[in-house]
């Protein structure tokens, strides 16, 4: 008996926290109702002192607190709810391995978390199976677009069409509407330019994948750049996509030649990895022979062996960046940058050393 009454009182007890409100949050605190529904639903509507934002949380999380997100969306009107479009999501679980797509994904979701929003992803492709009007059915109340290549036929006119709707939308490393975030790829690729360049390299050649996206152009642009600001001739760089038949054929030729570069800057961690097969398959030693710089930063680059040196891409801050940019929409803030670039840095690892000798 002795026990089930110990259950009964634990059931009496989560009922109990389950039907705390808003309001009681504001009578134990002494902070007004409104207040305390800005603090408790992330969105900050209603600035207040930080201590009394730490009043309401601590007294939120002591009585068990736990906001109804569907009540919550049929008294307002709004389900705090960010779609994510990516035509990345299309390829299903082959690409959920895609470090770029798995990291922008859950940092998206947690900084949706954190402003006081759930995370929707769209997985049709947008250019084939999903529709605007679609994504713009109610079930979402913004969405941020990431992975969209500037060279597919109908993604401007997807991305407008999106708009017309007037749901508020951000891109991320694509460049379709008003409100973009993108990672300082011309300064990321200038810093491994430099890398090389400091540590003596004049032969220097660029590796690239098929994709052609914003951010790889920017990265090629911001390279060729400061191997011109170096006194080099651009133009005889050796520019290389190393995932198609023609250019493995020329990066084979290339490695065979006796001026062949003494570095190589890949526009991906992804990139490096196979640039590094085909060193080897030449019998180049990589740092010894050939340096190698890669872009990401990624997982990849910390196991590859050695070690890659890679310019980190700062999805994190990128997805928290998007994600603030579309609650202040949502909110009706005045937004006076509505095109964000994060910083990159480099991190230097074994991949790279001084060409003498080589």
């Amino acid at each position: 008996m002795e026990s089930q009454e110990g259950g009964s009182k634990k059931s009496d007890s989560r009922r109990l926290s389950d039907s705390v409100t808003a309001k009681d949050i504001a009578a134990l605190t002494g902070v007004s109702t409104t207040t305390v529904s800005s603090i408790l639903s992330g969105r900050n509507v209603v600035r207040v002192a930080e201590s009394t934002r730490q009043l309401v949380l601590s007294t939120a999380e002591e009585k068990g607190y736990r906001r109804n997100q569907l009540a919550t969306a049929l008294r307002t009107g709004r389900t705090n709810t960010i779609g994510i479009v990516s035509p990345l999501t299309w390829s299903g679980v082959e690409n959920i391995r895609h470090t770029y797509l798995t990291k922008l994904l859950t940092s998206i979701s947690v900084a949706g978390s954190r402003a006081g929003m759930n995370a929707m992803t769209f997985i049709d492709h947008p250019f084939n199976d999903l529709r605007p009007s679609t994504v713009a059915d109610g079930r979402v109340e913004g969405v941020v677009l990431f992975g969209l290549p500037h060279y597919i036929e109908g993604a401007s006119d997807w991305v407008h069409e999106l708009e017309a709707t007037g749901l508020p939308l951000v891109e991320i490393g694509s460049r379709y509407s008003r409100y973009q975030v993108h990672a300082d790829n011309v300064g990321g690729a200038r810093l491994a330019a430099k890398h090389l360049l400091e540590l003596g390299h004049r032969n220097i050649g660029y590796f690239q994948s098929n994709d052609q996206t914003v951010s790889i152009k920017t990265r090629r642009e911001g390279f060729l750049s400061t191997i011109e600001e170096a006194g080099l001739n651009a133009e005889n760089v050796p520019i290389i996509s190393i995932y198609n038949e023609d250019g493995e054929a020329e990066l084979r030729a290339l490695l065979k030649s006796p001026n062949r570069p003494t570095a190589f800057f890949c526009s991906s961690d992804r990139v490096a990895l196979r640039a590094y097969d085909f060193l080897r398959e030449a019998g180049l030693s990589i740092p010894e022979q050939v340096s190698v710089v890669g872009f990401d930063n990624s997982v990849v680059s910390e196991v590859m062996w050695p070690p890659l040196t890679s310019v980190d891409n700062p999805l994190t801050a990128m997805a928290e960046t998007a994600v603030s940019l579309l609650v202040d929409q949502l909110n009706g803030k005045t937004i006076y940058n509505p095109e964000a670039y994060i910083a990159t840095y480099l991190e230097v690892r074994q991949s790279t050393a001084s060409p003498n000798n080589k």
